[in-house]
């Protein structure tokens, strides 16, 4: 409209896969290198214009998975206005390359050079406490590895800086969709992280499933997951109560009904007292994450689930499952289930007895 001709704006554009240059009325607005940097471009004043403008954009794409990445929003803001630009564009492909192009060469991809180039020289500084956010990488067919090997880098680290009890706080994989396989490597990841948690002193797992974005490995929402590593860490490193983690350890059947019981645990692994506690939904919906797994068949199903307390209860099929599992996919979407709190409850999977 005429009344915002000529106004600066925010352009975004979400993410897209690989590199881009973004004009506006053929001005150049910006560009980014890479699939997880959004495309948040400001537009200069006097870009605009009464009427129709255009957006021009060119993106190299390097590899195989060229796209503009679906389910990010995009949007022209100009003052309170917002313009939505999302629906179909025109485009057309301009050249193509007879070959591969050539890529950095990482040095952390290399023999040794995690360790020697990286690592090492950090060695001489001091270090109160670390914070692990990694994974996503691990989720392939090495994913049962990982526990061991990052049991093994903890006592590695601990080793060399020289404090055995240095504390260790790792993030569990967020959810995730987008150019993941479900071939449940990410659940397993996430188990690995809790297990390493429980099975060595002074170190805690947080549980991040809300935080992440289904179509971004690098999801926008940093706050939440800082937010729940520092009530970690003010317990953990600090010394300082903070809010325990609900955890579901034991499942017993009886009269055609599963009862899934949670207990509270403070992050040195301490049972709390759960009186006054209860589960609840973030999104006030049904648990919709909980499923029955039969190992003959390799077949699962989505379990009829409520909360009761501090318990979760589900029917059981006709034919006894062997596990029960809670979040068991990359990316679990609705009924995720925390406390009165808001603290979430990790993914689980527990055997079920044999029942004639």
């Amino acid at each position: 409209p005429p009344s915002d001709a000529g106004k600066p704006a925010l352009l975004r554009l979400g993410t897209m896969n690989d590199a881009d240059h973004t004009w506006v009325n053929g001005v150049l607005v910006g560009g980014r290198s890479n699939v997880y940097e959004p495309r948040d471009y400001p537009v200069a004043a006097g870009v605009l214009r009464a009427g129709a403008n255009e957006i021009r954009m060119r993106l190299v794409v390097e590899r195989p998975g060229g796209r503009v990445t679906p389910g990010k929003r995009m949007t022209l803001t100009i003052g309170d206005d917002i313009f939505d630009l999302s629906g179909i564009w025109q485009y057309a492909v301009t050249a193509e390359a007879d070959r591969d192009c050539p890529f950095e060469d990482f040095v952390r991809w290399k023999p040794t050079g995690l360790y020697n180039a990286m690592l090492a020289p950090c060695f001489p500084y001091a270090v109160r406490a670390v914070l692990w956010y990694q994974g996503e990488s691990n989720t392939g067919d090495y994913a049962m590895r990982y526990g061991d090997e990052l049991k093994a880098m903890i006592k590695l680290w601990r080793g060399k800086w020289h404090q055995p009890d240095m504390p260790f706080l790792i993030v569990q994989l967020p959810k995730f969709g987008i150019d993941a396989i479900e071939d449940g490597g990410w659940p397993l990841i996430r188990e690995q992280e809790w297990r390493v948690a429980d099975e060595l002193e002074h170190v805690a797992a947080v549980v991040t499933l809300d935080a992440g974005e289904s179509n971004d490995l690098h999801p926008h929402d940093k706050k939440t997951i800082a937010d729940r590593a520092f009530n970690v860490a003010m317990d953990f490193v600090y010394g300082q109560q903070a809010q325990p983690q609900p955890v579901v350890e034991t499942a017993e059947a009886d009269d055609g009904l599963l009862r899934m019981h949670c207990v509270w645990r403070n992050s040195m692994g301490e049972q709390m007292q759960s009186q006054n506690r209860h589960l609840m939904t973030l999104d006030g919906d049904v648990p919709r994450e909980i499923d029955f797994l039969w190992h003959d068949c390799a077949t699962s199903v989505r379990a009829e689930a409520w909360l009761d307390g501090c318990d979760i209860v589900a029917r059981i099929p006709s034919r006894m499952p062997d596990e029960v599992r809670y979040a068991w996919s990359n990316s679990p979407e609705s009924g995720l289930i925390c406390d009165g709190d808001g603290v979430l409850l990790p993914p689980f999977h527990l055997p079920l007895p044999m029942v004639d």
